[in-house]
């Protein structure tokens, strides 16, 4: 029987939820929309979309598009997250699995710039 640790990675391995809200604030501020989330929690687009209503002349997909090059810079407001200890315990017994998996709904230049930032970069096996 084959031995497979499988990881989530934002909210569970790791907790990006600042870093990403951040770099929103970042790229609506460009847009001229400032303090935008002092009242909200978790950040996406279709919080910002909500947010900005029908009456706004910016596209958000150019606000996806700055928020994703602010992303890195703010990427120091990341944490650690729940399953981090558990994600440490499996690389000190790393011979025991066949194969460590990361799993992630992000794009592959957000989710690389995490991996990179944890050092975390060569440690999955394979990243779906």
């Amino acid at each position: 029987m084959r031995k497979i640790a499988i990881f989530d990675m934002d909210g569970t391995l790791a907790d990006t939820d600042a870093a990403n809200s951040a770099a929103y604030s970042v790229a609506l501020a460009r847009v001229g929309v400032r303090n935008m989330f002092g009242l909200v929690g978790r950040v996406t687009a279709d919080v910002v979309r909500a947010a900005m209503g029908d009456g706004t002349s910016v596209v958000l997909d150019d606000i996806v598009k700055m928020k994703v090059e602010a992303y890195c810079g703010e990427l120091w407001r990341a944490c650690l997250g729940p399953a981090s200890e558990a994600f440490r315990c499996v690389l000190v017994s790393r011979s025991m699995f066949d194969k460590v998996v990361l799993l992630s709904d992000g794009s592959e230049r957000r989710v690389m710039e995490t991996l990179n930032h944890f050092g975390w970069k060569n440690l999955f096996d394979e990243i779906v």
